[in-house]
């Protein structure tokens, strides 16, 4: 949901590691560097569930802390 950030196992050569291979395990550029990902992003992949507000995946009952406890908050307001 966030575009080439969040590509998938199998990718077109020119977005490959180097424009020379077709699989992928971390998403990066053309000089296999990671893309930067917000709060937000990192949240909507260990819950699983594309919201970074609704618990899931590696954290069923969500985590505890400043940034998501803000994360949450910036949704409720």
């Amino acid at each position: 949901m966030c575009g080439v950030k969040d590509e998938g196992l199998i990718v077109a050569l020119q977005l490959g590691a180097g424009n020379r291979t077709t699989t992928n395990v971390i998403p990066g550029d053309v000089n296999s560097l990671a893309f930067s990902r917000t709060e937000r992003e990192i949240l909507r992949s260990f819950y699983g569930t594309g919201n970074a507000t609704l618990p899931g995946g590696i954290f069923p009952h969500g985590v505890n802390g400043e940034i998501a406890e803000e994360i949450v908050r910036e949704r409720l307001s």
